[in-house]
């Protein structure tokens, strides 16, 4: 009998602490999991991408070449290095891509040469990713600036009452 009671009580004694020993999830991850189906803002979204712009870094490895068909569509609608040297007429809110060669001139260095104020990244004409061309502007505001990007020189002209240039440039 005695074994009985001694087995017994040592029973009610592990026993709590079996249970207290399963595994549960950090309270961080928890939260963390919680808070990631959060639904973000747009100006969320928005301030986070234009803080993103700054930090930019060259991919590892060269962009994927789109499409023939696609390729044409951007090269015809985009300056392109053919536009070095020449000036680019548009309209205030117009939209416009530019399409360099990502190995020869990055992105970050394009970014660090935008006309601050006069043209705005737009990040959902990134279609190949963040990191690749074509990039979409969009002009701001009236004015006249140079987006000069090593050798690459454009003046770039916001005028309303001009009238816009054609892509590609004459």
């Amino acid at each position: 009998m005695k074994q009985i009671e001694f087995l017994s009580i040592l029973l009610l004694l592990f026993l709590p602490a079996c249970r207290s020993s399963q595994r549960t999830a950090p309270p961080t991850l928890i939260f963390a999991s919680a808070v990631a189906q959060v639904p973000m803002t747009a100006a969320t979204e928005e301030m986070q991408t234009r803080e993103a712009i700054a930090t930019f870094t060259s991919l590892p490895y060269p962009c994927t070449t789109p499409a023939p068909a696609e390729l044409n569509d951007f090269i015809k609608h985009s300056i392109t290095i053919a536009d070095n040297g020449k000036t680019f007429t548009t309209h205030v809110t117009s939209r416009f891509w530019i399409y360099l060669d990502d190995r020869i001139y990055p992105l970050p260095d394009l970014f660090n040469g935008i006309p601050q104020g006069l043209i705005g990244y737009i990040s959902n004409g990134s279609i190949r990713g963040p990191q690749c061309y074509p990039v979409m502007f969009e002009a701001l505001k009236e004015g006249k600036e140079l987006l000069q990007l090593k050798d690459f020189r454009l003046e770039i002209v916001v005028d309303d009452s001009a009238s816009e240039s054609r892509l590609p440039l004459p």
